[in-house]
């Protein structure tokens, strides 16, 4: 996530800084209850539900699939920036 960390370093007030684990759950809640056809489609959505629901201004997110292929992980980056 791309957000401004000044204030947060600044002042070491965690209320002004990103509370990571609640994004991790966030993002684990999202991905259990909603169905994806394609990589593709879960890297967007998660994007942009990190874009609605933190104060990033820009997401770049990276989504792997270890197991589809024997000789390779294959994988999608999103980079969006909040419009």
């Amino acid at each position: 996530m791309h957000v401004d960390t000044r204030d947060a370093a600044s002042s070491g007030d965690l209320a002004k800084s990103v509370d990571y684990g609640d994004v991790a759950r966030r993002i684990e809640a999202f991905v259990v209850r909603e169905r994806f056809e394609l990589l593709e489609t879960l890297a967007e959505r998660c994007v942009q539900l990190l874009l609605d629901t933190t104060p990033a201004h820009a997401v770049t997110l990276t989504a792997r699939k270890p197991d589809a292929l024997s000789n390779a992980i294959v994988g999608v980056r999103v980079f969006r920036e909040r419009s």
